[in-house]
């Protein structure tokens, strides 16, 4: 067998066809990103704005006067909650494009275990109460513990 051997300007022209792939590739990957980015960011908007407006609702509804305490404590509380924590995923997602594209800042708050911890607490509770089983936390030996964490 006979190979044809390149020639330099051969040789040169693959390597310079082979950096423009390269190129291309770079490019059309870094469109994707951009584009997957701006997807995620735009969905996230758009489930925020009907998400924001049955909190809205809930939390009004929780503060009428009309409904009996123990309907708002067993159904629109754990409700609300749950708006609250699908916001929050939302809220996530949202960031997580905003991280993609170099544009997420953080801020630290303070934040309260114990309200955090009893928000959960009643949200399984509610979901536990549907299955006969009773949820409840000893707030003594974890909250107020120093050593917990």
């Amino acid at each position: 067998f006979f190979f044809k051997q390149k020639t330099a300007y051969e040789m040169l022209r693959s390597l310079v066809g082979s950096e423009m792939c390269i190129r291309d590739r770079w490019y059309q990957r870094r469109v994707h990103g951009e584009y997957k980015t701006m997807l995620m960011s735009s969905v996230s908007h758009e489930l925020r704005t009907p998400l924001n407006g049955s909190i809205s609702i809930l939390e009004s509804a929780s503060q009428e006067e009309s409904i009996p305490e123990s309907i708002k404590e067993e159904y629109l509380k754990p409700t609300l909650y749950c708006n609250k924590i699908l916001l929050f995923i939302i809220n996530d997602i949202l960031d997580f494009s905003k991280f993609n594209s170099n544009k997420l800042q953080l801020t630290f708050i303070p934040a309260n275990i114990e309200q955090a911890a009893t928000e959960t607490l009643q949200i399984i509770a509610f979901q536990g109460k549907k299955k006969g089983i009773s949820v409840f936390m000893d707030k003594n030996n974890y909250i107020h513990n120093p050593n917990f964490c």
